[in-house]
């Protein structure tokens, strides 16, 4: 059985350009951030391949020594698509799906607000808070200022707080970005989880039956 503080957490902010990757496990704590410019600028077929190769980078991140237990992925907001409307740009959509089906049964999508709000109290914080935030409660994770590295190790502390071991102290107004996320039900073995965790939510995800992957109060699906 996998003990609680030998699950691998892995938090990841997709994005083309700048992935950011976070890994704990052992004690250890791992950012990185991935990416590839000029992708929009070439053709489908060329494009696919750099979003594959991308993918495979990513994911080579999350798990080079063992697999990730528990993989926390940024939900992507919506932007303004290269058309002009609003939308989720698509190569960025390919591969925030991609991540997801490929951590099937151990990804949990948090909102980006929830990310900002348990680091920083405020939902609405901006990059330099985020950066100031993860400097001061959590400077194990050398993030070199990067925000896409701030992000994903924020996301990683989260899984490590769901699982029962919290690596940082927060406020309890900052845990209330925890209120309604769940663990996947291919984490851990239940009975290794902490009595406060609430059960999986296997109804959140509607194209897959019975297994969830979005906390409970997503509205983009």
């Amino acid at each position: 059985m996998t003990r609680i503080d030998e699950v691998k957490v892995v938090g990841i902010d997709p994005s083309v350009t700048a992935t950011g990757v976070a890994v704990f496990h052992r004690g250890q704590y791992e950012c990185s951030v991935v990416g590839r410019e000029g992708v929009t600028k070439l053709d489908s077929r060329a494009r696919l391949r750099a979003l594959e190769v991308l993918l495979t980078d990513v994911v080579g991140l999350a798990g080079p020594d063992s697999p990730a237990d528990l993989v926390v992925i940024e939900e992507p907001f919506g932007t303004v698509t290269r058309g002009g409307g609003a939308g989720l740009v698509p190569e960025r959509g390919w591969l925030f799906y991609e991540l997801v089906q490929h951590f099937y049964g151990r990804a949990l999508i948090v909102h980006n607000a929830k990310v900002k709000k348990y680091l920083t109290g405020k939902g609405n914080a901006n990059k330099g808070a985020m950066t100031d935030a993860m400097a001061r409660r959590a400077p194990m994770w050398v993030t070199r200022g990067n925000d896409n590295m701030v992000d994903a190790a924020a996301l990683a502390m989260i899984g490590l707080h769901l699982v029962g071991n919290p690596i940082i102290e927060v406020p309890a107004s900052h845990l209330a970005a925890l209120k309604y996320l769940r663990v996947p039900f291919a984490v851990v073995p239940a009975q290794n989880l902490a009595p406060t965790i609430a059960a999986t939510n296997l109804a959140n995800f509607p194209h897959v039956e019975g297994e969830g992957f979005f906390d409970d109060h997503s509205e983009h699906y």
